[in-house]
């Protein structure tokens, strides 16, 4: 469940605004989240396949 709703936040942000959000963008939008229950290590394992598996010509990645 954790690794869809990031992932479903890294879509919304490539679909709407042609970014890939930063990992503190991430964070931030599901900060209660993290602070709680999910592992910090899902941010970069899920932006990375995120980015894996879409054509990223023409977007921003935010670092």
């Amino acid at each position: 469940m954790p690794r869809n709703k990031i992932w479903g936040y890294i879509n919304d942000q490539y679909d709407e605004a042609g970014v890939i959000p930063s990992l503190d963008d991430i964070y931030m939008a599901f900060r209660k989240q993290f602070e709680n229950w999910w592992s910090i290590d899902l941010i970069e394992e899920v932006r990375t396949g995120f980015m894996s598996a879409h054509n990223l010509s023409g977007i921003i990645i935010k670092e």
